[in-house]
Formats: structure tokens, sequence, C-alpha cells
């Protein structure tokens, strides 16, 4: 009887401490599978939080870029097409004699009228040589396109103005507004008018 007691008991103490070595084990198991699956979870949080900080930033650059446009299409009221009429606007250049070169003072003469070409793209210009009646008929004709010619150049290459908006005429010395024989009055005839007639211009009307 004392010995099945004993060995009860021993049995018993046994099983206690499996049990215990289990639950141990477990724990640390358990424990250690906590563990990995926080460092797992820490791991993937980093990499997802420097992921979310590059997309965070690419897409605070989109909508910056977004929030300018849209600040910059709200600035910018509706606007609609309108018609208006631009009134003629005439500037006369003057040569010296058998001169056909565009002096500094002549082109700045000619931007206001290039200007206006440039901002109204449906306006034209007409450009009418001339000269005094000092030589033969063909080289005063020939002197009258040259001069012509020049101005037309001028505003087409600085200004960047289509030859096809600029009309080149040449009349030598059929129209003479001084017959006098002074270097002043004949230099009235030596001279280029740069018309940009009365025009219908599309224009955009910004009133809200």
């Amino acid at each position: 009887m004392r010995a099945f007691n004993y060995l009860f008991t021993s049995s018993i103490i046994l099983i206690s401490c499996v049990f215990l070595f289990a639950c141990t084990t477990t724990g640390e198991q358990k424990g250690d599978s906590v563990t990995g699956k926080s460092q797992g979870n820490t791991e993937n949080t980093t990499s997802s939080l420097n992921i979310y900080t590059s997309s965070n930033e690419l897409n605070t650059s989109r909508n910056s870029a977004v929030v300018t446009d849209s600040i910059t299409y709200t600035a910018t009221p509706d606007a609609s097409i309108l018609l208006a009429q631009l009134p003629e606007q005439k500037e006369v250049i003057y040569f010296d004699n058998m001169n056909y070169e565009l002096s500094v003072k002549n082109q700045q003469l000619l931007d206001p009228i290039a200007l206006r070409l440039k901002l109204h793209l449906d306006s034209y210009l007409i450009v009418i040589g001339h000269s005094d009646d000092a030589g033969s008929k063909e080289e005063n004709l020939v002197l009258s396109f040259e001069r012509a010619f020049s101005v037309a150049i001028y505003i087409s290459s600085v200004f960047g103005i289509e030859e096809e908006r600029i009309q080149i005429v040449a009349l030598g010395d059929d129209e003479l507004i001084s017959n006098g024989n002074s270097e002043q009055e004949r230099r009235l005839n030596r001279r280029v008018e740069v018309i940009s007639p009365k025009a219908i211009v599309r224009t955009l009307n910004t009133t809200p």
C-alpha cells in the first residue's frame, strides 16, 4: 500500500513537471511568436512608413501642382471671344539720299506698329516705299522697293510677324509730296509709309 502511494505521488509530480515544462515551452514559443510577429510588424511598419513618406512627398508635389493649376484657373475669369475694331495706325519714316538702311531712330518709330501686329493676329501691314525724282524711273522704283523691303524685313525678323501679313508696295517717284529742290524738301519724298489699316479683330472679354 505504501509502495502504491509512493508510486502514485511520483506519477503526479512527474505529470506536473511535464505539464509545467510544456507550459513553459509553449509560453516561450508564444513569446517568440509574439516577438517575431511584433518584429515583423515593426519592419513592415517601417517599410510602409518609408513608402508612405515617399508617396506622400510625391502626392504633395502633385497636389501642389493641382492646387497651383486650380488657383490659376480660379484666378482667371471665364473669357469669351469678342470682336473689336482697331483704328488705322500709320507711321512715316524718312531716308537719306540713295539710302535704304534703317536707322535706330526709324526702328524705334516702327516698334509700336510692329507690337500692334504682334498683339492682334488679325491685323496686317501695308508698307509703301517712295523716292524722290533724282534718278531714273527704274532706279527710283528699285530704291523705293528696297526701302519698303528693309522695313518689312525688320518687322518680320525682329517681332516674328509672318511675311504674308505684310504687303509691300513700291511707287518710286510717282507720288511726290514736295516739288522743292532743297535737301529738306526732297527728303520728304524719300519715305516709307507704314500703315496698319482699320480692322476688326478678335479679342478676349475678361469681364466676369
